[in-house]
Parts: structure tokens; sequence; C-alpha cells
């Protein structure tokens, strides 16, 4: 019998407020606390 490398991938997603002056700044700040680990995905039950 043969072995074979398969990818599995899993995709989160969860909604979170953020106050800030423009939708753009809203997705910086998001994006600069989800590169920083303030944001657990795992801890998001899947739809």
């Amino acid at each position: 019998m043969r072995e074979y490398e398969v990818t599995i991938t899993e995709t989160l997603e969860m909604t979170i407020a953020v106050e800030a002056e423009s939708r753009e700044e809203a997705q910086q700040i998001a994006s600069d606390n989800w590169k920083n680990g303030d944001y657990n995905l795992k801890q998001v039950k899947n739809k």
C-alpha cells in the first residue's frame, strides 16, 4: 500500500465589534489585533 500526503483546510470566521473612525481603520485594527494574537478562533463553534 502506498502513502499519500493530503492537505486538510479548515476555515473559521468570527465577527467582532471594533471602535474606529472608518471601516478601513476598523479592518486595520482588527488585522493588527489578529496578528498580536488577541483573537482565538478555535473557541468559535463552526456554523
